[in-house]
């Protein structure tokens, strides 16, 4: 398997659905309305399985940084090390990254090196821990 570019087209299937709603939690009609007009102004780069999205990075690129919105690894592939990948992809081509998080995940971005601090509450999760997390190149 190898990382490409998501086309538009390719966000729009049921399986990318799902992975945004891995990412995200959003009800059905958030999910759409995402990706019709959030993904849709993003760089998104993924892996397929076939045809199947099981992977995929949303970012939007700063002018000294990417910003992460949303990642996600299918369940059957998850601790393949698909989403380490991901992350390496977009650190190629940006001096810094940028992501908010939950406790869900943010253990995995510590052991990928970013560096880690509390953030304010996000009024998408009102009920869950926010995290800041930087990765710079040394």
């Amino acid at each position: 398997m190898k990382i490409e570019i998501f086309s538009p087209a390719a966000t729009r299937s049921a399986e990318f659905a799902h992975l945004l709603w891995l990412a995200s939690g959003y009800s059905a009609e958030k999910l759409k309305h995402t990706i019709t007009h959030e993904i849709s102004q993003m760089a998104t780069i993924g892996f397929r399985d076939g045809t199947l999205p099981i992977a995929f990075a949303s970012y939007i690129h700063e002018p000294s940084r990417a910003v992460i919105e949303y990642i996600a690894v299918k369940e059957t592939h998850q601790g393949m090390g698909l989403g380490s990948q991901l992350l390496n992809a977009v650190a190629k081509t940006h001096p810094e990254i940028y992501l908010e998080t939950d406790d869900d995940a943010v253990d995995f971005y510590r052991k990928q090196g970013f560096s880690i601090a509390p953030k304010d509450r996000d009024p998408r999760w009102p009920d869950r821990e926010r995290y800041a997390c930087v990765w710079r190149k040394n």
